[in-house]
């Protein structure tokens, strides 16, 4: 199941918790964010290695 990766959507702090623990565990994380999510939690996400859409 860690091949598929995981996806969800947020518009912030579920969003990068996600990413994060994906980012821990070498799991791929898609991350659909909405388009005015606030800049600074969608860089953090992408930060944290998630692809966002």
């Amino acid at each position: 199941q860690k091949k598929k990766g995981v996806i969800t959507h947020s518009s912030g702090n579920h969003a990068q918790a996600l990413a994060l623990a994906a980012k821990l565990l070498g799991v791929k994380a898609v991350i659909v964010m909405p388009e005015n999510a606030a800049t600074v939690k969608v860089a953090a996400t992408k930060g944290y290695g998630a692809k966002i859409v």
